[in-house]
């Protein structure tokens, strides 16, 4: 009995180490680079600007967002306020039109924006008028030129 709970022991300490060396390899194949190591940080800004596109006497039209809030119109014809912040707690996440330090590498806030994006726009109320909203995210990795991406996710009705 003693030779089984020793085989246990030392095949689980080698599942764990080979885990632990998994994580620690692929560490460069995620956005953040989570289980990494990192000598030195990366010094990286990222600036992110929202619109949405929206359908107004008949064409679609895309609207700026300002500073994360918009009005919409109701069917009624009332106004209603939409928030990206009702959804988006994240300080870094909800910094519109300024450049602000990509925090942990800019691929990570790359990904956490277009996230939250998808988050905002799978949780907004149908408006009739809304049909998505669109995100530019300019990014300067480490000094270098910038490199815009452009993330939209479709608001569903």
């Amino acid at each position: 009995m003693p030779d089984t709970v020793v085989l246990a022991r030392v095949a689980f300490a080698l599942a764990w180490f080979g885990v632990q060396a998994a994580l620690i390899s692929t560490a460069g194949d995620r956005p953040d680079a989570a289980f990494g190591f990192r000598m030195f940080s990366e010094s990286s800004t990222i600036e992110a600007h929202l619109t949405r596109t929206v359908v107004h006497a008949g064409r679609t039209v895309e609207l700026p967002v300002e500073d994360g809030t918009w009005t919409t119109r109701e069917p009624t014809g009332r106004g209603h306020n939409c928030s990206w912040h009702d959804r988006v707690k994240e300080r870094i996440l909800a910094t519109f039109d300024r450049t602000i330090p990509a925090s942990y590498s800019a691929a990570a806030q790359v990904t956490r924006w277009q996230a939250a994006l998808a988050d905002v726009a799978l949780h907004l109320e149908p408006d009739g008028e809304t049909r998505a909203l669109n995100l530019t995210l300019t990014v300067h990795r480490n000094g270098h030129e910038a490199v815009v991406t452009h993330a939209s996710a479709v608001v569903t009705p």
